[in-house]
């Protein structure tokens, strides 16, 4: 039997139907189709799309269109929340990064991984000022600060 898989939408990995056994898509800003399955061959998953807020080559989702399933692009890269980075780097696998085990790797297997640097150490607000210490956040793990 031929099983097609499920393309990716806004957040969401496409997944296999039928109970299939090719791989599923990966999450992401919009999530990846999933494999197939069928005819003997068994492919894998897509990866998904990276969104970075205030990085020019990215193009923000219109909030309005997410309920509607027919996603429409705002015309620039900052989030609606407002809140954007600065001196952004967004580099492929051929660029040499640090590793969460402290080595240093080109490109990634496994849960996507950023990293972000503060520079300011204290997050201030209109009552508290609280240290952020993270260096590395891993996603599909949860995030301890």
């Amino acid at each position: 039997m031929k099983t097609i898989g499920n393309d990716g939408v806004f957040g969401y990995g496409g997944d296999v139907r039928d109970n299939g056994i090719a791989g599923g898509g990966g999450c992401g800003y919009f999530g990846g189709g999933s494999g197939d399955d069928g005819y003997d061959v068994v492919t894998a998953g897509a990866g998904g799309s990276s969104f970075v807020s205030g990085y020019q080559s990215f193009k923000a989702i219109d909030p309005s269109s997410i309920s509607e399933k027919n996603y429409k692009m705002l015309n620039n890269s900052f989030h609606p929340s407002g809140y954007y980075f600065t001196n952004i780097v967004v580099a492929d696998y051929s660029v040499s990064f640090p590793s969460p085990s402290q080595s240093t790797e080109n490109g990634h297997i496994g849960n996507g991984v950023i990293a972000i640097t503060f520079l300011n150490p204290n997050y201030a607000t209109c009552e508290i000022a609280v240290p952020i210490p993270i260096t590395y956040i891993l996603l599909g793990f949860a995030i301890s600060v």
